[in-house]
């Protein structure tokens, strides 16, 4: 399980968001119908050892900070992209 990192304001730190988020979203992506199975949801958030409100206010919180946000999403998007070529090599093997 995961460790629950907070800063000072009560709010998962960027890393358990990023990676939380990402394995929340390889997931759904792996199914043929996109969509992310409860049960899925539930292991991977508590793998992380988060809930689904710790995102939530995570981004309330800093999700006001545009240029935070925007380095958060570029790396959640790079980390996909990385994990989806992963697959494909692995599947080409």
């Amino acid at each position: 399980m995961g460790e629950r990192s907070q800063n000072g304001e009560g709010v998962i730190d960027r890393e358990t968001f990023i990676s939380t988020y990402v394995d929340l979203r390889v997931a759904a992506l792996s199914r043929a119908d996109g969509e992310l199975r409860r049960q899925d949801r539930d292991r991977i958030l508590d793998e992380h050892g988060v809930e689904e409100e710790d995102l939530v206010r995570f981004v309330e919180v800093r999700g006001r900070d545009v240029h935070f946000m925007q380095e958060l999403w570029d790396e959640v998007r790079q980390r996909i992209r990385a994990m989806e070529e992963e697959l494909l090599a692995e599947a080409a093997a």
